[in-house]
């Protein structure tokens, strides 16, 4: 059998080891066919249990150190090249779009959008030198990196390469964007999904022969994404999407109607559901680097729960079954 993670780390779990009624609560999680063996067997299952626990658990600690060591050394010798990117500020936001939302004006906020498929929207939003400085700023960052012989965290699971804004200095001035200037927008596009956000993952990822060239076919751990070309020369690598889905849906097949392809271009913000199913086609050619801020909600993530797993109703957002779209 393989070796599961039978309660959750938490300070009564650990002040409870070595306790019997510990042990009543580990037997109470075994799987049948242990319970059918003799104590013996059960007692040497319960060692093995406890040991991949203990080991995992100093895993994490481990790494919760490395990662806290990695931000002290960064945050006391990293030294910026563009020092004004790291107040809003100092980003050069296209006018149209900024005046539009910081109006809080519906209608002046839809103007200056373009509904590229149901729940996909573009529009011009930084300048070209707004998105070199923050590219720049992102290799410079890789390149002191290198030569402290630090390792860089990459964004996700699914890009080896870039780098997560956060870590250098980025947390303040990308949460100001999304309270600022993503909220707003969702909150009246995304009904469903858009409201409460509170938290944010933001990140860079770079593409080019040689490294990364696509994306696979996914959903983004948030509520909204914000993804914004910064550059640079290149061709191919249209952003595809397949249509929102729930947790229990996102492998079905998408509708004739939901496949669509978008061609990046240098300043334009594209907005999206993090359920969107979406990926990116192989570039071609040249060097494509984005900026991508997942925007989160705690709120709506302890509503949703389990999400739609097991037999819990599909949400009214999951366009597996509707012709109209609600999120």
């Amino acid at each position: 059998w393989g070796i599961p993670t039978l309660l959750p780390h938490t300070q009564l779990a650990m002040d409870m080891e070595g306790t019997e009624d510990y042990l009543e609560a580990l037997r109470s999680h075994l799987p049948p066919e242990v319970l059918r063996l003799p104590e013996e067997a059960q007692l040497e299952y319960i060692s093995q249990l406890l040991s991949h626990q203990h080991r995992h658990r100093r895993e994490e600690e481990e790494q919760a150190e490395a990662y806290s060591q990695l931000m002290k050394t960064i945050a006391e010798h990293y030294r910026p090249l563009h020092g004004h990117l790291y107040q809003l500020s100092g980003w050069e936001l296209v006018a149209g779009f900024r005046e539009a939302v910081e109006s809080g004006d519906q209608a002046r906020m839809r103007a200056v959008l373009t509904e590229e498929t149901p729940g996909v929207y573009t529009f011009e939003m930084l300048t070209g030198k707004c998105c070199r400085e923050l590219a720049e700023e992102v290799r410079h960052f890789e390149q002191w990196c290198k030569a402290s012989k630090l390792k860089i965290n990459r964004p996700n699971s699914m890009n080896n390469y870039g780098a997560i804004l956060d870590d250098f200095g980025f947390q303040t001035v990308l949460n100001q964007l999304m309270v600022k200037y993503v909220q707003p927008l969702s909150t009246f596009l995304y009904p469903l999904l858009g409201r409460a956000l509170d938290s944010h993952h933001g990140f860079m990822v770079e593409y080019e022969l040689g490294k990364d060239t696509n994306l696979g076919f996914h959903v983004d751990d948030s509520e909204v994404t914000l993804n914004v070309c910064l550059g640079h020369e290149f061709t191919g690598g249209q952003l595809y999407f397949r249509g929102v889905r729930c947790d229990r849906h996102v492998n079905t097949q998408p509708k004739e109607e939901e496949c669509y392809d978008l061609q990046h271009k240098i300043g334009k913000g594209i907005l999206h559901v993090g359920h969107h199913r979406h990926g990116a086609n192989d570039l071609t050619s040249g060097h494509r680097c984005n900026l991508i801020l997942w925007c989160r909600s705690s709120e709506q993530r302890a509503e949703r729960g389990g999400g739609c797993a097991g037999h819990t109703p599909c949400p009214e957002w999951c366009s597996l079954h509707k012709d109209m779209f609600k999120y």
